[in-house]
Order: C-alpha cells, then sequence, then structure tokens
C-alpha cells in the first residue's frame, strides 16, 4: 500500500508530464504554423 505522499508525488509526476506534453504540442504547433506561412510568403515573392 503506498502512502498517501507517494500518491501525492505520483499524482504531481503525472499533471506535470502531461503540462509538459501539452506545452511541447503548441511549440510543435506554433513552429509548423510558422515554418509554413514563411513559405508560403516565399512563394509569394
Amino acid at each position: 500500500m503506498l502512502s498517501s505522499g507517494t500518491c501525492v508525488k505520483i499524482e504531481k509526476f503525472i499533471s506535470n508530464c502531461r503540462a509538459m506534453r501539452i506545452r511541447t504540442l503548441n511549440f510543435i504547433q506554433s513552429t509548423r504554423e510558422n515554418l509554413s506561412s514563411d513559405v508560403l510568403r516565399a512563394k509569394k515573392k
């Protein structure tokens, strides 16, 4: 049986992982959008 302290640590760890993943996905998404808009701008020239 895990102590409540360990459970809290695990929950915090899981929520930190989720936050990191969301941040990473957002970063990738914005990078992709920036790249595609740069490509479109380059094509227009």
